[in-house]
């Protein structure tokens, strides 16, 4: 069951924001996030606002709601319009203000065990910073994974401490 439905202590949570989220600087760079954060050795699955789909055509084809080509000036405006108005995607994925997004990443398990999660959880934190570069945007990470690697570090740095003010 429990490789049947994983359960979520192996997701990690991203959170962007930025005044200028929704534009098409930054809607490119999630975007480009999405793409480096799948690549990520690590990473099994990776869902944000640019997963969103639209309603199937008379094909059963559902389009994404953010195209890869993002238009320029007005062209942009339905997307947002789409975005802030999708169910799924409207107060879980994207903030009523438009200003904050989350992406959502599950971990592969195997590589975390392999590599620890001091790795693989590093390698996420310099993709994210190299994609969001030159950018206002911002980022955090939340989540199992990331809280326990930090109560790590922290006593590890504590033990220093305490170890050199025993001696």
């Amino acid at each position: 069951i429990d490789k049947r439905f994983p359960a979520s202590e192996y997701d990690v949570l991203v959170v962007i924001e930025g005044k200028s989220l929704l534009t098409k600087a930054g809607l490119e760079a999630v975007g480009n996030v999405a793409r480096e954060l799948q690549l990520t050795d690590g990473v099994a699955g990776v869902v944000s606002m640019l997963s969103a789909r639209g309603k199937p055509d008379a094909n059963g084809y559902a389009p994404p709601v953010v195209p890869d080509e993002l238009p320029e000036g007005d062209g942009l405006t339905p997307i947002v319009t789409a975005l802030k108005q999708n169910d799924i995607v409207r107060g879980k994925f994207l903030s009523e203000d438009g200003e904050l997004t989350m992406v959502v990443l599950a971990l592969d398990r195997a590589v975390v065990e392999e590599q620890s999660a001091k790795t693989v959880i590093g390698n996420i934190t310099t993709g994210i910073a190299n994609q969001l570069k030159g950018t206002d945007l911002t980022y955090k990470l939340a989540g199992a994974p990331v809280m326990q690697l930090e109560i790590r570090n922290a006593v590890e740095r504590d033990q220093i401490v305490y170890n050199g003010l025993g001696l």
